[in-house]
C-alpha cells in the first residue's frame, strides 16, 4: 500500500516581511466574550503591546463576529489602548510607514480611530468622517494635510491600510486605491501611538470594531501590500 503524505498547509506570515513592528489580531486574546481587554499582546516580536490599565477605558473582546474570529469592540465613549513605543518610529522628516486594519465602523460620523499624537494634538490620524475614510497628517507648525479616500457604511467591516512614501500617500479601502500628495515637513513630539481616540481626550472617539492591526516601518512595495491584504481578506473573507 502506498502511503501518502499530504504536505501541511502553510499559512502566509506577515513577520516574512521585514519592517512589522506591531502585529494586534484579536485571534491571540484568549479571553471569554465581553471580557475587558488590559493587554493585546504584539505579534510582531518586537514587545510593542497595546495595554489599558484604567478599566473603565478597556476596551472588550468579542467572538465569532466575522467569519467566526473575535474582534475588539471599542465603545466611542472613553475605551482605547496605547502602544506608545511605536511613535518612536515615525518621529521625524518625511518618515515612511505602513499600516492594515480590518475594521468596522458601527455609527456615521467624525471618530479617530488610530493616532500618533504628541499628548495633546492628534499628528497623523487614520480617521472617518460620516461618510469616508482619510488620513489626516500635521507637523509641529501646524500645517495639516487631509486624505480623503474611499466611502463606508455603518456596520460594514473593511480592510483598510496605507502606505505613507514620506511625500505621497496610497489609501487602500477594499481593494479600491486612493493616491495623493502628502507632504508637510517634520513630526515632532511625538508620544503616543493610541488606539480607539487622540489622546489624552477627545470627542469623536471611535464607536466600532477591530479585528487586527499590523503596523511596518517602512514603505511595503506593492507585491508586499498585495501579500499582506491578501492573507486578511483570505482569513477574514471581508471582500
Amino acid at each position: 500500500m502506498l502511503n501518502v503524505v499530504i504536505p501541511q498547509k502553510i499559512l502566509f506570515n506577515p513577520r516574512k516581511i521585514s519592517g512589522l513592528n506591531l502585529w494586534l489580531k484579536a485571534d491571540d486574546i484568549r479571553l471569554s466574550s465581553d471580557s475587558n481587554i488590559y493587554l493585546w499582546n504584539d505579534l510582531s516580536g518586537k514587545g510593542n503591546n497595546a495595554s489599558q490599565g484604567t478599566a473603565a477605558n478597556q476596551p472588550t473582546v468579542r467572538r465569532a463576529i466575522l467569519n467566526n474570529r473575535p474582534a475588539i469592540k471599542i465603545d466611542g465613549t472613553n475605551d482605547y489602548l496605547n502602544a506608545d513605543r511605536i511613535a518612536d518610529l515615525v518621529e521625524g522628516t518625511d518618515v515612511p510607514i505602513s499600516l492594515f486594519v480590518v475594521i468596522r465602523p458601527r455609527i456615521s460620523q467624525d471618530q479617530d480611530v488610530i493616532a500618533f499624537d504628541d499628548g495633546v494634538n492628534g499628528l497623523m490620524n487614520f480617521a472617518v468622517n460620516p461618510t469616508n475614510f482619510k488620513i489626516t497628517r500635521r507637523d509641529d507648525a501646524g500645517v495639516s494635510v487631509v486624505v480623503t479616500a474611499s466611502t463606508y457604511s455603518a456596520n460594514i467591516w473593511y480592510i483598510v491600510y496605507y502606505i505613507f512614501y514620506g511625500t505621497s500617500i496610497d489609501i487602500f479601502v477594499n481593494g479600491v486605491k486612493t493616491n495623493a500628495a502628502m507632504d508637510v515637513g517634520i513630526l515632532a513630539n511625538l508620544l503616543t501611538f493610541t488606539i480607539g481616540r487622540v489622546r489624552p481626550s477627545s470627542s469623536i472617539d471611535f464607536d466600532g470594531d477591530i479585528a487586527e492591526i499590523l503596523f511596518y516601518n517602512r514603505a511595503l512595495n506593492d507585491f508586499e501590500s498585495y501579500s499582506i491584504n491578501k492573507y486578511l481578506n483570505t482569513k477574514y473573507r471581508v471582500y
